[in-house]
């Protein structure tokens, strides 16, 4: 399930792109499809569901910015962000944490920016990994560290409270209205 880390990451990635002189006109928060959920081993809640409590988490934490959408087919952000049609002088950017960077390293696409938001101790490893891919960190891919108040923020950890029904644990990692 989406937790606050996730919705920091959006916030922190805009700020990092405001920052560089970028104007961030909105942001398109995408659920992964299924069987990426699955293939960890995890239980994936219905896609409705999920896109349902991607939406609640946008407009409870005020990103009207950010608007939730469907990218369960795509099978992943690149080929979700192909399928849409960004016009003249728009940017494609692609944000995800640090630990998808260390374990799916992505390759440097031409056109697109990407912001990697770092936990706490893999910062140097995930600007190694960048630089290793072709990014030029500042140019076409920005480095943010993830705060340390939601340093336990995990979709793991959002799972096992619920499995566990922890619904206090559940609302301190997703928020009262995703709980």
């Amino acid at each position: 399930p989406v937790h606050l880390g996730h919705l920091e990451m959006m916030i922190r990635a805009r700020q990092a792109l405001t920052a560089a002189g970028h104007e961030v006109c909105g942001g398109i928060f995408a659920i992964t499809s299924t069987q990426h959920i699955e293939r960890k081993g995890a239980h994936a809640l219905s896609n409705a569901l999920r896109l349902a409590l991607l939406r609640r988490a946008c407009a409870d934490g005020g990103c009207e910015w950010l608007r939730a959408a469907d990218g369960s087919a795509s099978h992943s952000a690149d080929r979700f962000m192909k399928q849409l049609n960004f016009g003249a002088g728009i940017l494609g950017v692609s944000v995800q944490g640090s630990d998808v960077q260390l374990r799916y390293p992505r390759q440097r696409v031409a056109g697109r920016l990407l912001v990697v938001v770092a936990r706490a101790g893999e910062r140097a490893e995930a600007a190694a990994s960048l630089s290793k891919n072709g990014y030029t960190l500042g140019r076409d891919a920005f480095l943010v560290d993830a705060p340390p108040s939601l340093a336990d923020a995990s979709s793991t950890r959002a799972r096992e409270a619920m499995a566990a029904r922890d619904t206090a644990a559940l609302a301190r990692l997703c928020g009262g209205g995703v709980a």
